[in-house]
């Protein structure tokens, strides 16, 4: 029985394809992990025409990048083999959300995660694009598990770090309520009666600290820091008949004031800030008063340990001015028991 030539015709054309197939010069890229499977073997087997086709759109690959055939020949060896190479599609479901995120910001939705396994913790992953119905791969990089997997050894990633991150937080939140009561209480300190000199010894000053507000944690341009408010009335004698101008007699001046004792998180410093709200002006003939001012307004931790020191012992140091001009003169008060 004779073959018709159509049907022989057919044969060889499968025969052909079949051919090519085998030899490699018909591009096979059915599946990401195929296509991934085949870029090993083109290395090794040193068939660039198919590497080239592979790696097309593979960034900063123009066909002479000699180390990237050199490395995926020395990862094929380091895997046993062509042979013994398992490309595997990592499913999205079984990745990290924040992964899956970046590359669907990265590829616009189109993407395949394949790996090799590199050892217990280690793999090395491929994105694959699908374009114009092949596949082809787009980058390249190692990884260990955790930095990809949801599930590694049984232990969801993203549960077990949010588990950690609320006991940080918790953890925070605790240390700031202990710091609030310690702070809460120093700024006890501050309530009664301060006297002593300001400007210069002819000037006597009194400032009596009569209420506490809320002690509250506040946000102050990213810095945390315990505030608890105060109001305090003060009184500031001034005696220019010790000094050098003639024509002054003997002023007080009434003063209403506010201020927060200040803790900062952590420790890191404690102050007494000040602000004047009023005051009763002195008489015109003995000399004009532009107002009192404090300079500088707070008391800090720094070299001299001025908060634990001075005003946790009982005494305040700072600086203070009747003059907007003003404002190198000194004042020091001491608690009245």
């Amino acid at each position: 029985m004779k073959m018709k030539k159509k049907e022989f015709a057919f044969i060889l054309i499968v025969i052909s394809i079949i051919t090519l197939v085998a030899c490699g010069d018909l591009k096979v890229s059915s599946s990401p992990e195929i296509v991934v499977h085949n870029m090993y073997k083109s290395a090794v087997e040193n068939n660039q025409q198919q590497l080239d086709e592979i790696l097309t759109y593979f960034s900063h690959y123009d066909g002479n990048e000699a180390y990237i055939i050199e490395e995926l020949k020395d990862q094929a060896y380091d895997l046993g083999g062509t042979d013994s190479i398992k490309p595997i599609l990592l499913k999205e479901d079984e990745m990290q959300r924040e992964i899956r995120e970046g590359l669907d910001a990265t590829f616009s939705d189109n993407w395949n995660f394949v790996y090799v396994e590199l050892g217990d913790s280690y793999i090395y992953a491929w994105i694959v694009q699908e374009i114009d119905g092949n596949y082809y791969i787009v980058e390249g990089e190692d990884f260990s598990t955790d930095e990809i997997f949801l599930i590694v050894d049984g232990v969801n990633l993203e549960e077990e770090r949010a588990r950690e991150e609320a006991e940080r937080e918790a953890e925070i939140e605790e240390a700031k309520q202990e710091e609030l009561v310690i702070a809460k209480e120093e700024a006890q300190a501050i309530l009664g009666t301060w006297k002593g000199t300001a400007i210069a010894p002819q000037q006597a000053f009194e400032m009596t600290v009569s209420e506490l507000g809320e002690t509250e944690i506040k946000n102050d341009d990213g810095e945390e820091k315990i505030v608890t408010p105060f109001t305090a009335t003060a009184k500031l004698y001034m005696n220019p008949s010790t000094v050098s101008y003639s024509g002054w007699h003997p002023v007080t001046v009434d003063i209403e004031l506010s201020g927060n004792h200040i803790k900062g998180l952590g420790n890191t410093f404690g102050t007494i800030d000040f602000e004047v709200m009023d005051h009763t002006p002195a008489p015109e003939r003995d000399f004009k008063l532009h107002g009192i001012h404090f300079y500088p307004i707070s008391l800090g931790v720094d070299e001299d340990d001025l908060y634990e020191d001075y005003f946790l012992q009982g005494e305040m140091q700072g600086r203070v001015s009747v003059s907007d001009r003003n404002r190198n003169t000194d004042w020091s008060l001491e608690k009245v028991e």
